[in-house]
C-alpha cells in the first residue's frame, strides 16, 4: 500500500514538473515582463533542435516533453497531451479531473493566442503567425454585400426587379392599341362578308335579268307590245310587264322590264330589263340591268311598214 501511495506521488510530481515546463517553454521566447519589472531569460533555439538548458534533474525530462508537446501542437489534428504514459492512475487517490484529454484544434488555437504561442513555433523576434487550418472543418463560402444590414442603410436595391411589369399608363395605351386593332380585324370581316353576300346577288340577278332578256327576244316581233315602267309595276293588255324571284341561300329578286318604241323608226323597238334584290341593304349594289334592240325589217313577214 506504501509503495502504490509513493508511486502516485510520483507520477503527480512528474505531472506538475511537466505543466511548468511546459509553461516555461511557452513564455522563452517572448520576453514577457514580471511585476517587479524584470525580464524573464529567453531561451535560445538552435538551427537543428532546441537546446539542453541547466534545469534540476527531475525537470529535464518534463521540458523536454514540453518541447515535443510544443511541436505536436502544430499538428492540425487531435493530440494526447506528453505526460498519458507517465501517469499512474492504478492508485486509490486517482482524480478523474487530472486525467488528460483530448484537445480540439480551436482549442490549441485558443491557448496559443491566449499564451503568445508556443517557444520553438517562430524565429526569435519574428511576428506571430496562426497555425494552419483544419482541413476537416467545413468552410462556408463568404456572401456578397455587408455582414449586418439594416432597414435604415440606403443600400440600393436591385433595379430590374422593381421595375419587372407594365404601369398604369403602359396598360392603357396596350388596351387602347388593342381595341384599335380589334376594330379594324372586325370591319375586315364585316366587308368580306358583306363582299360575298354582294357578289353572290350579284350573280343571281344577272342570271335572273338575262334569263327575263332572252325570253323577251324569243318572242314574235309583234307579241312585244311597248309599255312597262323601271319604277313602277305595270301592265299592258294583261300582260305584267314584271315578275318575282326566290332563290334559296341567297335573296328574292324582283324583275322589271320596259319596251320603247323608237321614234320615227316602227321596225325597231328598245328593250330595257332590270333587276334587283328584294328592299333590303344591298338592293343597289346587286342590280342588274340588260338592254338589247328589236329590229323587224320583213314585210313579207309580218313586220310593220317603217
Amino acid at each position: 500500500m506504501g509503495g502504490r501511495r509513493r508511486d502516485g506521488k510520483r507520477g503527480r510530481a512528474e505531472h506538475d514538473a511537466a505543466h511548468a515546463g511546459l509553461d516555461a517553454a511557452r513564455q522563452c521566447g517572448h520576453g514577457r515582463r514580471t511585476r517587479g519589472g524584470t525580464d524573464k531569460p529567453r531561451v535560445p533555439i538552435a538551427a537543428d533542435g532546441p537546446v539542453q538548458h541547466d534545469l534540476p534533474d527531475g525537470a529535464h525530462a518534463a521540458h523536454g516533453r514540453s518541447l515535443e508537446a510544443g511541436h505536436a501542437l502544430r499538428s492540425p489534428r487531435l493530440v494526447v497531451r506528453p505526460d498519458v504514459d507517465e501517469l499512474d492512475l492504478s492508485g486509490p487517490s486517482h482524480d478523474r479531473r487530472s486525467e488528460p484529454r483530448l484537445q480540439h484544434s480551436d482549442q490549441r488555437h485558443r491557448q496559443r493566442r491566449l499564451s503568445g504561442g508556443v517557444c520553438g513555433d517562430l524565429p526569435r523576434g519574428g511576428p506571430y503567425q496562426p497555425a494552419a487550418p483544419d482541413r476537416h472543418r467545413s468552410r462556408r463560402r463568404t456572401r456578397p454585400g455587408p455582414a449586418v444590414r439594416k432597414p435604415t442603410m440606403n443600400v440600393p436595391e436591385n433595379s430590374k426587379h422593381d421595375q419587372a411589369g407594365f404601369t398604369l399608363i403602359e396598360a392603357l395605351l396596350a388596351m387602347v392599341i388593342l381595341a384599335f386593332g380589334l376594330i379594324a380585324i372586325t370591319n375586315l370581316l364585316i366587308v368580306a362578308a358583306s363582299s360575298n353576300s354582294v357578289g353572290n346577288m350579284s350573280s343571281a340577278a344577272t342570271a335572273l335579268a338575262s334569263q327575263q332578256l332572252e325570253l323577251l327576244k324569243a318572242q314574235s316581233y309583234t307579241n312585244i307590245a311597248p309599255g312597262g315602267s323601271l319604277t313602277a309595276d305595270q301592265s299592258v293588255a294583261g300582260v305584267p310587264y314584271f315578275r318575282d324571284d326566290s332563290i334559296d341561300g341567297v335573296a328574292v329578286f324582283h324583275t322589271r322590264w320596259q319596251i320603247v318604241q323608237i321614234a320615227g323608226d316602227q321596225q325597231t323597238r328598245f328593250i330595257h330589263v332590270h333587276t334587283e334584290p328584294a328592299p333590303g341593304l344591298f338592293r343597289s349594289r346587286a342590280a342588274a340591268d340588260f338592254t338589247t334592240f328589236r329590229t323587224c325589217t320583213s314585210i313579207a313577214s309580218g313586220c310593220p311598214a317603217p
